[in-house]
């Protein structure tokens, strides 16, 4: 399978554009996180993330038709079992096991787990595909992983020894896993095979693949999907947002950055949360917001900074 590498003259083609992409991103899977707390106890988590598949599909196909019939769809054949991985990580250990998480999970754990996800991203990186991880890299990683903590904690070290894990705390680990290794994945996807198309063919699989799921959760529980305006909305919003536009804007900054230096960007997902929760609920910005919110903006800077010298992605 083509390596994805990046030139010099591509880097500089692109700029800033993978940066702002990837920031995007980050903020739309941070408003997913709002938003799946707020409906947690409405909708369902495997129907929710089964109907976001059959939308995202519905609403990608007029656009991809085409493509789906010329050179792209044979490119997506030819990737199938690159697909059957993203679909699976994305759709069944991933956005399903994390909704699943969070009904039980508490903030604090959620929290400390997501942030350790760049960590498994480079190390999967590392394990799968031998890249290496540069000195600033590394001190930009612990410095967004300080501040995610503080953020986590309130800026009370005590409250680390108040922390209790439950059931959810391992589902949020496995879905965090699987985030970083569709990541990882990513990095294997062919340049010319559209990000868009990519996308369609790992829905398509996604869906496949959680439909036995969602079948046992509606006949063997008592979990039902309603058809209301909440429910209408809630699925749109994940199917385009958070999911075609943001994983498609993630597939185009990691094919650019490399899934390294993309992957730091996850601790940007903490903080925007943290910060629409201060906007929409009325919580109060207290110092150690302040603290935390420098230390990962800073230290997503330094990781996903270039190395000097370096040709390629890090």
């Amino acid at each position: 399978m083509e390596r994805v590498g990046l030139d010099t003259d591509e880097r500089k083609s692109h700029g800033w554009l993978p940066y702002v992409a990837v920031t995007v991103t980050m903020l739309l899977f941070a408003s997913s996180i709002v938003l799946g707390r707020a409906i947690r106890s409405d909708i369902p988590p495997l129907g929710l993330v089964f109907w976001r598949n059959v939308a995202a599909f519905l609403v990608l196909l007029p656009f991809l038709w085409r493509d789906l019939r010329g050179e792209q769809g044979a490119l997506l054949k030819k990737e199938w079992r690159l697909v059957m991985i993203l679909g699976f990580a994305n759709s069944v250990t991933g956005q399903a096991i994390l909704l699943f998480g969070l009904h039980t999970t508490t903030a604090i754990n959620a929290g400390l787990i997501h942030a350790i996800g760049p960590a498994v991203t480079i190390a999967l990186v590392w394990l799968l595909f031998r890249d290496r991880i540069t000195l600033r890299q590394s001190a930009g990683l612990a410095a967004a992983f300080v501040g995610v903590a503080a953020l986590v904690v309130r800026g009370d070290v005590d409250a680390l020894a108040s922390v209790r894990f439950v059931a959810g705390d391992f589902w949020v680990l496995l879905a965090t896993a699987s985030y970083a290794s569709y990541g990882a994945f990513l990095k294997r996807v062919p340049a010319a095979l559209n990000p868009f198309v990519l996308f369609l063919g790992a829905t398509v699989a996604g869906f496949v693949m959680i439909a036995p799921f969602y079948a046992a959760e509606t006949f063997l529980t008592a979990a039902r999907v309603r058809l209301d305006l909440v429910t209408i909305a809630t699925v749109l919003y994940y199917a385009v947002f958070p999911s075609i536009l943001a994983l498609s804007f993630l597939i185009f900054a990691i094919k650019r950055l490399g899934p390294n230096r993309a992957s730091a960007f996850y601790y940007l997902v903490p903080v925007m949360t943290a910060a629409m929760a201060i906007a929409l609920l009325g919580e109060t910005l207290e110092p150690y917001h302040v603290f935390g919110t420098a230390l990962v903006l800073g230290g997503v800077y330094l990781a996903s900074a270039a190395a000097r010298g370096n040709g390629g992605p890090s």
